[in-house]
């Protein structure tokens, strides 16, 4: 008979962060009616791009890692409207789907993993980055591990989401 490890089955979620998931998801699920107004921006583009654009959106949002649930969590315990997965189309081939919009705020917040290191990524993210900065948008990226503590996660982003700032230790 083999041991069980503490916290349970690799692979298993516990209830807390279960818990966590259904949270974004329900806040999706009650921000239709936001996505739809958010989506009709599109209306330029040909029906066929347009339900592309909206079932990838919806399928990137069910896919969502652990690391964009907390940080999901995060923004939501602050009262902060986003968009989860927003798209955003420069040119007819180049459509972006950034993880957080906050358009009171014209904030995109990007959670990367450590992919985002190789200097391909890097290119590209660099890009993508200068992109949205053409249209008014600043980009904040933060890294799967800052997502897990959230008293850092306040330090990290009390300056673009004008959180009161919090002081390490405390």
């Amino acid at each position: 008979m083999s041991k069980k490890r503490k916290g349970g089955c690799r692979g298993r979620k516990s209830a807390r962060e279960k818990t966590k998931i259904r949270e974004l998801d329900r806040y999706d699920a009650l921000g239709y009616g936001r996505d739809l107004e958010y989506l009709g921006r599109l209306s330029f583009l040909s029906e066929g791009t347009r339900a592309w654009i909206e079932a990838r959106m919806y399928e990137l949002r069910e896919k969502a890692n652990v690391y964009e649930h907390r940080l999901g969590g995060f923004l939501m315990e602050r009262k902060v409207e986003f968009i989860h997965q927003a798209p955003f189309v420069f040119r007819p081939r180049t459509i972006y789907f950034c993880d957080f919009y906050i358009p009171s705020l014209r904030i995109a917040v990007e959670v990367d993993g450590n992919y985002h290191d190789g200097p391909e990524m890097r290119a590209r993210d660099a890009e993508r980055d200068a992109n949205f900065r053409s249209i008014g948008i600043r980009v904040v990226r933060v890294a799967n591990a800052e997502t897990l503590d959230a008293k850092m996660l306040a330090l990290r982003l009390s300056q673009y989401l004008k959180l009161p700032c919090v002081r390490p230790g405390l």
